[in-house]
């Protein structure tokens, strides 16, 4: 639909087939939803008596399916809400266009009866009149070409709203269920990694402030979210949940400590080095990287229980906080808080000097459903 109109006819195309598309996608959002209430099912059904490690790694995967499964239907439905916006907008634009079609043809049919010479008299009365009816219909061409220009700037930003927005919910879409649609932009370790590079650089410079926050929109939390440690303590929140020690009335900590695993260091340092790498061998390779977490290195981590749901859902929220200092950065793990040398003495008088390399705050909260 998008691909046949002109600028002299912007609302042209079978706006129809928006309504056909966006039912696609409507039915393709419920088929998400009811393979997430199954799995919600699963997980509320569950025999309580089935513990254990095989137990908690069963459920910690239904509830990441669970998950996957309601990013996906909701892609699917911001994609139906996308393309009726956009069968609206043509719709509108197609309403204002067709007046303005109609001057401009009606405008062009004086021009050439004025052309043909036998509209009006050759006196000096009708050349007078020919010349004032050339000269308006000219106007008036010039108006209807000129709103109609209007119109087809207004269809061709509908056009690439809708592109760009269906990019985005189909890598979302396909990312939630771990199929191999990618962005343009490269593959969600790729931003990641990027996204690390930049907070890095503003680390350097000193450019952040005290500090940021970031939600679950950021690439950098996206990925930090499927870190190693996220996940496990995950089946940590499920086993707390279950036993009662994590609570709506209580919070509890789950914090990161890097101080006595020197091997952390090791795989800091392959994933910097292997950071700028890309395209899909690399991926293939290095899918489990998570540069986001290497750079956090140890962090504090809270997480509040909500009030059981009634379909037996618990919404958790998690609150990272982390101090990125030069200490923390060059702190070497397991020899007592000895730093790297010429490094960490650099960057304090680099500091003190011109700002650099100054502590920089990170506060990170996400929410998400669990079903213990």
């Amino acid at each position: 639909m998008p691909s046949n109109w002109t600028w002299s006819d912007p609302g042209a195309g079978d706006v129809g087939s928006c309504g056909l598309a966006a039912r696609w996608a409507e039915l393709r959002a419920s088929d998400l939803s009811d393979a997430r209430a199954a799995v919600t099912t699963i997980l509320r059904d569950l025999d309580a008596s089935w513990t254990g490690e095989s137990a908690d790694a069963f459920r910690g995967r239904a509830a990441g399916l669970r998950r996957d499964l309601e990013d996906s239907a909701e892609a699917m439905d911001a994609a139906r809400r996308a393309v009726t916006q956009y069968g609206d907008a043509v719709a509108e634009i197609a309403a204002r266009a067709e007046p303005l079609k109609q001057n401009l043809a009606a405008a062009q049919l004086m021009l050439d009866m004025v052309s043909e010479g036998g509209l009006f008299d050759n006196d000096a009365a009708g050349m007078e009149h020919r010349l004032q009816a050339e000269q308006q219909a000219k106007r008036d061409a010039k108006s209807a070409s000129e709103a109609l220009a209007g119109l087809a700037e207004d269809r061709a930003t509908a056009d690439q709203t809708l592109a760009s927005l269906l990019g985005r919910v189909a890598s979302a879409a396909w990312g939630g269920l771990r199929c191999v649609a990618e962005s343009p932009e490269g593959s969600r370790r790729d931003r990641a990694n990027r996204r690390v590079m930049e907070m890095l650089g503003q680390f350097w410079k000193g450019d952040l402030g005290r500090g940021v926050v970031l939600g679950p929109d950021d690439p950098f939390v996206s990925t930090f979210m499927r870190s190693d440690h996220i996940e496990s303590v995950r089946e940590q929140v499920l086993a707390d949940l279950r036993s009662g020690t994590l609570t709506s009335a209580e919070e509890d900590s789950y914090d990161r400590s890097i101080s006595n695993n020197p091997s952390v260091l090791v795989n800091d340092g392959v994933n910097l080095a292997t950071s700028a790498m890309s395209g899909p061998l690399a991926d293939f390779h290095l899918d489990g990287q998570n540069l986001p977490e290497s750079f956090l290195g140890s962090y504090s981590l809270e997480v509040f229980a909500g009030d059981p749901r009634p379909d037996g859902g618990v919404e958790v929220t998690y609150v990272m906080n982390n101090d990125t200092t030069a200490d923390s950065a060059t702190r070497i793990p397991g020899i007592g808080g000895g730093h790297l040398p010429i490094v960490h003495p650099s960057m304090l008088a680099a500091e003190v000097d011109s700002g650099e390399w100054a502590p920089q705050h990170q506060t990170i909260v996400w929410t998400e459903t669990v079903y213990p």
